[in-house]
């Protein structure tokens, strides 16, 4: 029996962290895991957003730089964590240099968000869906399968 107030709406869970004063989200459901953050192997002739690779659970990570990646200049590293996207087709983390929540969405919103697409050099991406909450906060949420397939280009796997 639902209750006032109760909704049965679909909701998702993102996980939202900050950079350059805008709030990003990765629904919960695309995240492998979130790792602290621990020693990365630098791997020599990769893009400058690719800083390395870790080893996690038997395996190699490759590891991005989110902030490079969008563009962005790295802020500190004082609450860096690695975002270990669930893929088949790559072992993929991104390191974000932010604290991180989470918040409930409702599905509906990730529905009527539009999808922003930025051309720019081969090595910034902006895939991403823009959303307004509660009529008044902006969330980039972003696009993880379009992000794999951008990553494809490069020769790391």
């Amino acid at each position: 029996m639902e209750t006032a107030g109760e909704s049965k709406e679909k909701t998702t869970w993102i996980v939202q962290f900050k950079l350059s004063g805008e709030i990003w989200g990765i629904k919960f459901e695309d995240i492998q895991e979130v790792i602290e953050k621990k020693e990365i192997t630098p791997v020599p002739k990769t893009p400058p957003f690719i800083i390395g690779i870790i080893h996690q659970r038997g395996k190699i990570i490759t590891v991005i730089d989110f902030a490079i990646l969008m563009g962005e200049k790295p802020p500190g590293d004082e609450e860096s964590k690695i975002v270990y996207l669930k893929s088949d087709q790559m072992d993929v983390g991104l390191l974000v240099r932010s604290k991180m929540s989470t918040e409930l969405i409702p599905e509906r919103s990730l529905k009527e968000a539009t999808l922003v697409k930025e051309e720019g050099t081969k090595e910034k991406l902006t895939l991403k869906r823009k959303l307004t909450l509660n009529n008044t906060l902006q969330l980039n949420l972003l696009e993880k399968d379009k992000v794999i397939n951008f990553l494809k280009q490069y020769p790391f796997k």
